[in-house]
């Protein structure tokens, strides 16, 4: 596999969430937060995003501009006040990140527990960003707000686009995710919960962020709460959502054309597994081109394995890894011959990697050891992650196996 050198790109400025729709966000607040490396023995490349002072970090998020001009690394940390709020760090060069700003307004309580955490995605001339909070009164809701980007690093002013609240008697609202349509129009997507089985929402930008239920009204398994939905924009317009059944725990699969409702989902795995249990574990959609790939566990109480299904296949199986290996929370990044899939060996369990062309998985490790919470992105073809270490530093790696030698 082709080794990588850490070029990431990256740029933010954040402001408070409860400001009025389309105004400017307040100037960098880096409060509580300093740039002090953890210590501990050298046992992995990476460089260091965010320190672990004043509260270990939660929930990291990556996105890389097109063209992998620029790399953005969002995550939940408490402030000094002990307050979880939503911070953004960047890079311009890869080699070093720049002091962390807060997106978040100070009243919120961003949502946290991994997998739980924010969303980020760049179109063409800005990066958005997703977060679910709570304000000290009132539902939950889910905030959406976005900055200009360049070259050069990102705008001053930051937009409030939509802030989608449920109602008060609802029981959950979590996991956002971003996507952006071929027109640059962004597309929100969300987990809500009016009782105790899940809705997938979507919201788009094109018609005026109104809320879509993707399931209500179907006679069809409902989606589990407490599992992360994936959200997918086609470059020919098409949108497409997958998630995990509630109590049948197979992954579903449903697509909306342009200017149209989603239609009724399609049932793409066939484990048979049926349980109240809730396994914190969702799909992931890989566009393929002319064809779709779903990255998935099949989250067995003993032995869960990760799969890949290719819609060019009848959406058949095909495991991931070595048979021996427990996989949960599977994702996939690289390009080609770079492709690599990273899982949790458990909950709250140090993540392994493989190269998809690879007969060997490989711990993930920092400069500190292995690393936890993580997720991956794509950038110069490369599989690279955000992964948080044992004190709750935050590291950028590459997914490069390591040397045999």
């Amino acid at each position: 596999m082709r080794r990588w050198g850490l070029l990431g790109f990256v740029a933010l400025a954040c402001g408070g969430g409860d400001d009025p729709p389309g105004s400017a966000g307040p100037t960098a607040d880096t409060s509580g937060v300093t740039d002090s490396v953890p210590s501990g023995p050298i046992t992995g490349p990476g460089v260091l995003v965010a320190s672990p002072v004043p509260y270990p970090i939660e929930g990291p998020q990556i996105a890389v501009a097109p063209g992998g001009q620029l790399v953005a690394v969002a995550w939940v940390q408490r402030d000094a006040a002990s307050y979880p709020q939503l911070w953004v760090s960047t890079s311009v060069d890869g080699l070093s990140f720049s002091a962390p700003v807060r997106v978040s307004g100070a009243e919120e309580r961003v949502q946290s527990g991994w997998p739980r955490g924010p969303a980020l995605v760049f179109d063409d001339d800005r990066l958005l960003v997703a977060w679910v909070s709570a304000p000290r009164q009132g539902a939950y809701r889910a905030t959406v707000r976005s900055v200009s980007w360049s070259v050069d690093g990102l705008g001053d002013s930051w937009v409030d686009h939509t802030t989608v609240r449920v109602p008060v008697s609802y029981h959950s609202l979590s996991y956002p995710v971003l996507a952006v349509e071929a027109d640059g129009q962004a597309v929100l997507g969300v987990v809500a919960s009016p009782v105790l089985d899940g809705r997938v929402w979507v919201a788009r930008e094109s018609e005026g962020w109104a809320v879509e239920d993707v399931n209500e009204g179907r006679d069809q398994e409902p989606p589990c709460e407490c599992c992360p939905a994936a959200l997918l924009a086609r470059p020919d317009g098409e949108l497409v959502v997958a998630w995990r059944g509630d109590v049948r725990k197979e992954v579903y699969v449903a697509r909306a054309r342009p200017g149209e409702v989603f239609g009724d989902a399609a049932t793409v795995t066939a484990t048979g597994i049926e349980a109240l249990a809730c396994p914190l574990d969702g799909p992931q959609l890989i566009d393929e081109g002319d064809h779709l790939v779903l990255a998935w566990s099949d989250t067995r109480a003993t032995g869960a394995r990760a799969w890949l299904s290719s819609e060019a296949q009848g959406w058949a199986a095909e495991p991931i890894g070595p048979h021996d290996e427990v996989q949960w929370r599977v994702s996939v990044a690289g390009e080609g011959a770079e492709q690599v899939a990273a899982w949790e060996s458990g909950l709250y369990q140090p993540f392994r990697a493989m190269a998809l062309d690879a007969d060997q998985a490989f711990d993930v490790v920092g400069p500190t050891g292995p690393l936890w919470q993580l997720r991956v992105a794509t950038l110069g073809g490369t599989a690279v992650a955000a992964g948080i270490d044992e004190e709750g530093a935050l590291w950028l790696v590459s997914l490069d196996p390591p040397d045999p030698r």
